[in-house]
């Protein structure tokens, strides 16, 4: 019987408590909430870091294996201020999406998505340019390899750029 009374209290603690978080959560215009039976992305993350313009994933790494980069200082501080301290944090509460549009990086986003898929670990990438509105966009390879192409721009920098249509989505789709 004490076992029963101690459910019971439970459940209507539990009940009260959602309905005290509902009464308290203000929802914006617009939302629809999600369809039984589906999933999002981010569905179960407790951390989310969006990386815009995510190169070839290092500031992603420095996230979630920070012991790797010992000398990225500033990162390790943002990443322990905002996500928790590296010593106890546990990666799985983390999601990352990195965002590159340059599909000169494609094929090491798929294997670091890969290689942190075994660990448990969510990285998603995102082959496409962020902007305000969804479509297709020219960016140039300013002829820049040797520093993994960071100069991937909307701009033809180099004035002898190689363009090349890449994807865009709206962020806040």
């Amino acid at each position: 019987l004490t076992r029963a009374i101690a459910a019971i209290a439970s459940i209507f603690y539990f009940l009260f408590r959602q309905e005290d978080l509902l009464r308290t959560t203000k929802i914006s215009p617009g939302y629809s909430a999600p369809r039984l039976g589906t999933t999002k992305l981010a569905d179960g993350c407790y951390h989310i870091f969006l990386d815009v313009g995510a190169n070839i994933g290092v500031h992603s790494r420095f996230l979630f294996e920070p012991d790797k980069y010992p000398r990225a200082d500033r990162a390790h501080g943002i990443f322990d201020s905002k996500f928790g301290d590296r010593s106890v944090r546990d990666n799985r509460d983390l999601c990352a999406f990195a965002f590159e549009p340059n599909p000169n990086h494609a094929s090491r986003h798929e294997a670091l998505e890969a290689a942190y898929r075994l660990q448990g670990w969510r990285y998603h990438y995102v082959a496409a340019a962020v902007s305000n509105e969804n479509g297709n966009m020219t960016f140039y390879h300013n002829n820049d390899e040797q520093y993994e192409e960071w100069g991937f721009s909307d701009h033809d920098l180099s004035a002898k750029g190689d363009p090349v249509s890449v994807p865009k989505i709206r962020l806040s789709n």
